[in-house]
């Protein structure tokens, strides 16, 4: 998992994973730019371990999990901090984040506006071409309905 760009303030814990990583891949986490205000724990285990002490800071970059160097095949268990990725300045607002859009909100959309491509004959397996059920399905729909997609491979 990797949060980038997070302001979080007034919460007992930033993010809680399921159980402790125990030095394996398990669990990855990449934080980078993470600006906590009154957040005691930044990163803890269901059940009141803590793996990383939150507070009021900015968590620059942290990271857990497998870390591999070059070509070497092998990795590195890391937990702790880690060097910042750089991030092209086209992809930044002039705070120097990465520039983002809200997740769409459908609530205002009754449920028959949703089509799945599924239920329309895509297969989504993730091995079948769907391109011409994909084209169908675009082909029929009309006005302001919804298409998601799963799973489909499209060459």
């Amino acid at each position: 998992m990797a949060i980038i760009d997070a302001i979080v303030a007034d919460t007992p814990t930033f993010l809680r994973t399921s159980q402790a990583s125990n030095g394996t891949l398990a669990g990855s986490i990449v934080l980078n730019n993470i600006k906590l205000t009154n957040v005691p724990i930044a990163v803890g285990v269901a059940g009141g371990t803590t793996v990383l002490t939150g507070g009021t800071t900015t968590i620059a970059s942290w990271g857990q999990g497998n870390v591999y160097r070059g070509k070497n095949a092998e990795a590195t268990f890391t937990q702790g901090t880690i060097p910042a990725p750089s991030k092209a300045s086209s992809l930044l607002d002039s705070a120097g984040r990465v520039v983002t859009k809200m997740h769409p909100q459908y609530a205002s959309y009754a449920v028959s506006q949703f089509i799945s491509v599924k239920d329309q004959g895509a297969k989504g397996d993730g091995a079948t071409d769907d391109t011409a059920a994909l084209k169908d399905i675009f082909a029929k729909v009309r006005g302001c309905q919804i298409i998601t997609v799963h799973g489909l491979i499209v060459p």
